[in-house]
């Protein structure tokens, strides 16, 4: 039976370079960092914005799905038995300079809803209101 009252640490603003391009580490790297930091939890937020589609030189949503979704299953795939890591997005519409932290979100989503950067950020809220998902701003103290 699991104890509960452990505390449990956890990351809730992770980037790798496999799929962010400000990414510095891999996500092999981040899970033994933040292993030896002793973290139980870490959530990947790789960035999921047009200029990133751009960065990437992507022809099609699929394309930047499979980049997206390579850098949680690199890092997904090298914590096993290590840490848990769980899948979220750090958005940016084209309709705002903000970035913001969705917590909650999957790859069906990502891959039928082609059109998520056009949607304004107050639309995206209320997707997120309706499924049940955390969505959150990035960086607050930001101009």
């Amino acid at each position: 039976m699991k104890d509960q009252n452990k505390l449990y640490k956890t990351e809730l603003h992770c980037h790798s370079k496999d799929a962010s391009p400000c990414g510095t580490q891999s996500a092999e790297q981040l899970v033994e960092i933040y292993q030896k930091a002793g973290y139980d939890t870490v959530v990947l937020t790789n960035h999921y914005s047009h200029l990133v589609y751009c960065h990437y030189g992507c022809k099609n949503i699929d394309e930047y799905v499979d980049i997206f979704m390579r850098g949680f299953g690199n890092m997904k795939k090298a914590a096993e038995g290590k840490l848990t890591v769980l899948l979220a997005m750090e958005l940016r519409m084209k309709d705002t300079p903000n970035d913001y932290l969705c917590f909650g979100v999957d790859e069906d989503y990502l891959r039928n809803n082609p059109n998520i950067f056009d949607l304004t950020y107050q639309e995206f809220f209320s997707v997120c209101e309706q499924k049940g998902w955390l969505f959150v701003q990035a960086h607050p103290f930001r101009h």
